[in-house]
């Protein structure tokens, strides 16, 4: 094939892989197989094994390992622990494909991130239009179960899941805007606060929060640094702020919904769906089962559904929601146990080292914009998607793949 022929091919691919990832779990799903697949077997023809010594990439080894040889002997269903075991690698191998081949140089990531704002640029405009008229371009109306949207997705989930992939076009219009620091701060303030409001509109509670968490963190980062600029990012800041609260206050559906039931969802918190409905029955439920070991990858559900845990409705005076644990931590720890939790959180940490492992003072701005983008998935204190569920695993392992690509460059820079 013609060498001209294949890089246009190869940034094709690279440029609408957020776009496949975000909208087609199947089609996502057999790429992440097909590229780790593929990575595995240059890897074995070239002989460069140099990516294993990776402390992120061996810990997600041993994790799998676990996961898949230990776990299941304590489990409560042996065959399907084993099976979700074992398929769990494919997602760290992807990162490492992502990281070591795909995305290997800063020209192919701006592919990648162009490709990213893109995709936000379409969820966007989409969802405000479906905000404002009701339905969508595709013709998705609004939900009645909380004024929620679906924008171009046939779930409630624009807000989930264009914060995972958020702080990726933030970076990307930071330093691809030629210009002076005020330019840039201008366009990046605009981009978090117009962000801020679609997660308000959305009625996304948790990204709503989550967003509101990294850009205050990169907010601070950059007032910090930019010592000259600090009044221009304190009275833009401000500006964009005000003017996201007005618009705020002129929709008091969205208020009640994203607003006031966060504040009462946090006060009371017990009482709350996730706590009554999900997060206490999984807590008791492991407990029951194997604390140390868990009880085995997605098979909590199975094991929720029991008439065994029936007596958990009267005890809490609701029904128990079993879809997952609805919370990241506590899925690690009910389905892989007190030993598997602990292993992730290691890689976890070992994850937040490689972003800043590379880094200096004139670099560090990147490894924080790689953080934020982690955050959204892995801050503790927030409800979540089922972690191992393959359409939400594909936009984590996405967006985490691009976060330790980008600060692996810095060894370059």
């Amino acid at each position: 094939m013609n060498s001209i022929l294949k890089s246009k091919l190869s940034s094709a691919a690279i440029f609408l892989m957020p776009t496949v990832f975000l909208f087609s779990r199947a089609a996502a799903d057999i790429a992440m197989f097909i590229v780790g697949l593929v990575f595995l077997f240059k890897s074995y023809t070239s002989k460069e094994w140099q990516w294993t010594q990776v402390l992120w990439v061996r810990l997600a080894a041993l994790l799998t390992l676990y996961i898949s040889f230990v776990v299941p002997f304590f489990s409560t269903d042996f065959v399907p622990a084993l099976l979700n075991g074992m398929a769990f690698y494919r997602w760290p191998l992807f990162a490492a494909a992502m990281v070591f081949w795909i995305l290997n140089s800063n020209e192919k990531l701006r592919v990648f991130e162009t490709g990213v704002l893109a995709v936000l640029a379409f969820i966007f405009v989409d969802t405000f239009i479906q905000y404002f008229t009701g339905t969508d371009l595709f013709g998705h109306q609004i939900s009645s179960y909380g004024h929620r949207l679906t924008g171009p997705f046939t779930k409630l989930v624009p807000g989930t899941f264009s914060a995972r992939v958020l702080f990726i076009g933030a970076c990307f219009i930071f330093f691809a805007l030629k210009g002076s620091y005020r330019l840039k701060l201008t366009a990046l303030l605009t981009y978090l606060a117009l962000a801020q409001v679609f997660m308000f509109v959305t009625g996304e509670r948790g990204a709503f929060l989550v967003t509101g968490l990294a850009s205050f963190i990169l907010v601070v980062y950059l007032f910090f640094k930019l010592n000259t600029e600090r009044f221009y990012l304190l009275g833009m800041g401000g500006v964009l702020l005000a003017s996201a609260i007005v618009f705020g206050l002129s929709q008091p559906k969205m208020v009640d919904r994203t607003i006031n039931s966060t504040i009462d969802y946090i006060v009371n918190w017990k009482d709350s769906p996730s706590g009554s409905h999900v997060i206490l029955p999984t807590i008791e439920i492991w407990q029951d089962n194997s604390v140390l070991f868990g009880v085995g990858v997605k098979n909590y559900r199975e094991l929720c559904l029991r008439s065994d845990y029936d007596y958990l409705d009267k005890e809490f005076g609701v029904a128990r929601n079993c879809a997952h644990p609805h919370a990241l931590y506590l899925q690690w720890a009910v389905e892989a146990g007190v030993i598997g939790l602990i292993i992730f959180v290691l890689l976890v940490g070992a994850c937040i080292k490689a972003f800043f492992e590379h880094s200096n003072t004139s670099t560090r701005l990147v490894s924080i914009f790689a953080f934020c983008a982690f955050l959204t998935t892995f801050w503790p204190i927030m409800g979540s998607m089922s972690f191992f569920n393959n359409y939400v695993g594909a936009v984590i392992w996405l967006s985490l793949s691009w976060s330790l690509a980008k600060t692996y460059q810095l060894r370059n820079a």
